[in-house]
């Protein structure tokens, strides 16, 4: 096996012109290389998902940070790798050092994404299989039953603007977010075993929004409820519903930035065992 990862470690040297002990230049230009090609699709995610209401409201900022840790771990191992040659470090000492930091930053990608792929995979399935189940989707279902049984006793058929109904401002679900002391004093009534006020968390003027938002950017109906009656979007054929069509966007956050996140932490992981068996470090 030794032989192998000689031979693999030193054939891979000898053709970009560098080794652990020669050509230095040319090993920090070929890893700033590698950390900018690697780099580029993570900063793009961050830009895209960022910016994206689906993601954050389900996964909060986690996939944000897990991008941004690409560029960070493979600056630190361009910084590592420099460190050991430019200080002279003894070579048992710089041996240790970059295996521990290829094991090290691989692992942390690892995990990162690992993370974020369960996350985005559990919340995916929880919004197909289990719509209602969790605190968020049952606020927004409540939001939206809320909404339909509003607008029904305005109008039965649906078909005028719902902001136009009368007492429409005067909804639960055009109230502002409950403030903190609200929540504490929900959950401290749900502790005792009393029945939470109604609309205190589950229903305000953000969920609301969101549901139109969303009714309008997927072409959607409803949110937990199959075949539901479009509210917002009239010209909406109501074959999909909303929890789904947001499971689908949340669940694309696994494949995009968690398998290639965690993709590029085993390769790290397995360079710094490759260094481990190799003989001419």
């Amino acid at each position: 096996m030794a032989r192998i990862i000689n031979r693999v470690c030193d054939g891979v040297f000898n053709y970009f012109g560098f080794g652990a002990h020669k050509g230095a230049g040319r090993l920090q230009f070929f890893l700033l290389f590698l950390n900018v090609i690697f780099s580029v699709w993570p900063l793009v995610c961050y830009v895209v998902y960022s910016k994206d209401i689906h993601v954050v409201y389900w996964l909060g900022k986690v996939p944000q940070y897990v991008n941004l840790s690409v560029p960070i771990c493979l600056l630190s191992m361009n910084i590592g790798v420099n460190y050991f040659q430019c200080f002279h470090v003894r070579p048992q000492a710089a041996r240790k050092g970059c295996i521990m930091l290829f094991v090290v930053l691989g692992t942390v990608l690892i995990c990162m994404g690992a993370y974020v792929t369960m996350q985005a995979e559990k919340v995916s399935t929880d919004l197909v299989q289990n719509c209602g189940s969790d605190p968020l989707s049952a606020a927004l279902q409540e939001t939206w039953t809320s909404c339909k049984d509003f607008y029904l006793k305005c109008d039965p058929t649906f078909t005028q603007n719902m902001e136009a109904c009368p007492g429409f401002a005067d909804q639960q679900f055009q109230q502002p977010p409950p403030t903190a002391a609200e929540l504490a004093a929900e959950e401290a009534d749900a502790e005792g075993g009393e029945t939470p006020s109604p609309g205190v968390f589950r229903v305000s003027k953000t969920y609301y929004s969101y549901l139109v938002d969303t009714e309008f950017e997927f072409d959607c109906t409803g949110f937990c409820e199959f075949y539901a009656q479009p509210i917002w979007n009239k010209l909406s054929e109501g074959e999909h519903r909303c929890a789904s069509e947001i499971a689908r966007r949340v669940g694309a956050v696994s494949v995009t930035v968690g398998l290639p996140t965690a993709g590029l932490g085993v390769a790290l992981f397995l360079v710094g065992v490759m260094l481990a068996g190799y003989d001419h470090l």
